[in-house]
């Protein structure tokens, strides 16, 4: 847990810029149509997986998905970036996206999956965690998921992960947790 708490503290300068650095030669692979596709089978409450090649994050990150949002509303995603926790518009969301995974929960009723999206809304403002810690002061993307669904669904059944002793949950953990999700759209060319 020390060593864990050493390596975030120290990669906190180059973690607070990394998020802006883009390769200047990536080019986003989701266009109009693609978007389309989603928002026929996207409902709210599902939870959003995705990669964006050619940000520096990429390397820091070990996963095959980077990324965790709610679709909150017809019209928005709630997603953990730095700053803070904000609600995004659904088509700028996708549009600067490379590839997309659309997750529902398992057995889990439309009303359940909007009271997930809605509790995911009372996070909105809140900081961005840079320390990578479950805890309700901050949060970062898979974990402003994960907390919105085990708060409205207290047996819930998924597990964190202990990662150098400190439980944690990634966007990969959500893709391999197949007994929780239903995989509703996949666009990963």
């Amino acid at each position: 847990m020390k060593l864990y708490k050493a390596l975030i503290n120290a990669a906190q300068p180059l973690l607070q810029v990394a998020n802006k650095i883009y390769m200047p030669w990536s080019k986003k692979r989701i266009d109009q149509d693609i978007c389309e596709q989603i928002r026929a089978k996207i409902q709210v409450g599902d939870i959003v997986l995705t990669q964006t090649y050619g940000e520096f994050t990429n390397l820091i990150i070990p996963s095959e998905w980077k990324h965790a949002a709610i679709f909150a509303h017809p019209n928005y995603l709630i997603e953990a970036t730095q700053p803070f926790v904000k609600r995004t518009k659904w088509y700028d969301f996708f549009m600067h996206k490379d590839a997309v995974c659309v997750l529902r929960l398992k057995g889990v009723d439309e009303i359940t999956r909007s009271l997930v999206a809605r509790q995911a809304t009372t996070y909105e403002g809140m900081p961005y965690d840079l320390q990578v810690e479950i805890g309700p002061k901050a949060y970062y993307c898979s974990e402003l998921v994960y907390t919105a669904a085990k708060t409205v669904i207290p047996d819930w059944g998924f597990e964190l992960r202990n990662r150098l002793g400190v439980d944690t949950v990634s966007p990969d953990d959500f893709r391999k947790a197949r007994f929780h999700f239903d995989v509703v759209y996949l666009y990963d060319k």
